[in-house]
């Protein structure tokens, strides 16, 4: 059933169609571009009316209009067009980014769904698209909570979940890269992301399924499940075992899968750095290294960053990680990862990350923790991926000649050793090894969060009661 005509997009600048094209961002006088309501339109042949504002603010004023808050002109938009048969509310995430918390919003939200009835129209809301807020960032616990308010009944008509459908596969605190607005990164985003025009497209999409064809609430999502619950890794020795590790690991957002890495995997002993050239431009790489007979720093060759150095003072040695600082160019060029170190009791292996786009790869904040021990097993602490992230388990070792190693992980993944190796006395030991994250989705129908990558869920949203 269609939904009750003319229909206003009430909202802010993603409602407005900032990034699609619009130019002279005022509601009277500019040009809104392909925005979601544009497109809206043109797919359905409904009458949508853009009544979004950039920068609106529900809780309070903003530059572009006169209105104390966007509640107040969601008010005045009612009473001065009595006609409208349904209003989809788009509005917030400005609000969050400027410390507004979750109850203010939500409270906010009751008062449209009162007014909206109060009027006769009815009222979808769109829940708020992932703005790669960090997991930890209390902006990012209010937009998980009032998006988990929203795909509750409190007298909407209906949810549709916008941010479940820009998500769609990695983390809900992040969109897909091609559905951000040029000039704007993937990850960090900063607080408030606009769309491209496809991205734009995708909301059009969800909202047109929606509107048009009413399915089941989509349940509340449980943000902290992240790619498939907590897990540690663990690096383990094997035969004829030295004592001494150092264990780093990555999660890595936007990588081709493991499977599909097949970018360089080069070591060098005698060095503390390996010269490659890498396979594609806007990969990644990793580096770890370990240095035997001195506990002394050693400083990173130019474009290295390091990540650890740190000193085994019970086994005369230093543990280095760290990656390239910048992504390969385009195109690719020869290189020098590591660290400025020239002994034969050295070793260094360096690894390329593959992009699954034309975007480089991110190094995103959910790893955990360095972990060493002086012993010949270490584990890190509890973390939560991303979901389907590439993990990049970075160990440093002491070693001998019959020795072995291994990674493993709390959750049964599978790891595939990239490469390993030894210095020339045999005394040093780095390896890089890499697993792939499950893919958290919402089962089709049910709401349900599934770690499972067989589950394939279609790039709409579901719109409740």
């Amino acid at each position: 059933m269609a939904p009750r005509q003319p229909i206003a997009a009430f909202g802010a600048s993603t409602t407005w169609g900032w990034g699609s094209g619009s130019t002279n961002y005022d509601v009277t006088t500019g040009v809104e571009g392909d925005s979601y309501p544009t497109q809206l339109s043109k797919m359905s042949g409904w009458t949508v009316v853009n009544a979004g504002i950039v920068g609106d603010n529900l809780l309070s004023s903003s530059t572009h209009d006169s209105y104390a808050t966007g509640l107040a002109r969601f008010q005045a938009y009612l009473a001065a067009n009595p006609s409208t048969g349904t209003i989809v509310c788009w509005i917030g995430i400005n609000d969050l980014a400027g410390g507004s918390v979750d109850t203010d919003i939500t409270s906010a939200y009751s008062t449209m769904i009162s007014d909206a009835s109060t009027a006769g129209i009815d009222i979808f809301f769109m829940t708020l698209q992932g703005a790669g807020w960090s997991a930890g960032d209390s902006k990012e616990t209010y937009r998980e909570s009032v998006n988990n308010w929203l795909r509750a009944n409190h007298g909407q008509t209906g949810t549709i979940d916008a941010e479940d459908a820009l998500a769609q596969g990695i983390s809900h605190r992040l969109m897909l890269p091609q559905y951000i607005a040029d000039g704007e990164s993937q990850y960090p985003q900063s607080g408030y992301v606009h769309l491209s025009v496809i991205g734009y497209a995708t909301v059009a999409q969800a909202a047109y399924e929606g509107l048009n064809s009413p399915n089941p609430a989509p349940g509340v999502i449980d943000y902290l499940s992240g790619g498939s619950g907590p897990m540690t890794v663990t690096a383990a020795q094997g035969g004829t075992v030295h004592a001494g590790m150092l264990l780093r690991v990555r999660t890595v957002l936007g990588a081709a899968p493991v499977a599909s890495q097949t970018g360089f995997a080069n070591s060098r002993n005698t060095h503390l750095s390996v010269v490659d050239t890498p396979s594609v431009a806007n990969s990644l790489r990793f580096a770890v290294g370990t240095e035997s007979g001195t506990t002394s720093d050693a400083a990173a060759e130019t474009g290295t960053t390091t990540r650890d150095t740190l000193p085994d003072t019970t086994n005369t040695q230093r543990r280095f990680t760290g990656y390239a600082t910048s992504p390969t160019p385009s195109p690719p060029v020869s290189e020098t990862v590591g660290w400025a170190v020239d002994t034969t009791a050295c070793v260094c292996v360096v690894t390329e990350v593959e992009p699954s786009g034309a975007s480089p790869p991110t190094d995103d904040g959910t790893s955990p923790d360095v972990a060493t021990t002086t012993g010949t097993t270490v584990t890190t602490d509890s973390f939560t991926p991303e979901s389907g992230a590439l993990l990049v388990a970075m160990v440093s070792s002491t070693w001998g000649t019959s020795e072995t190693m291994t990674v493993s992980d709390s959750l049964g993944l599978t790891w595939t050793l990239k490469k390993q190796a030894a210095s020339s006395g045999g005394a040093a030991y780095a390896g890089i090894f890499y697993a792939q994250a499950p893919v958290v989705v919402e089962a089709p129908g049910t709401g349900a969060v599934v770690p499972d990558a067989s589950v394939s869920v279609k790039a709409s949203a579901r719109v409740s009661y």
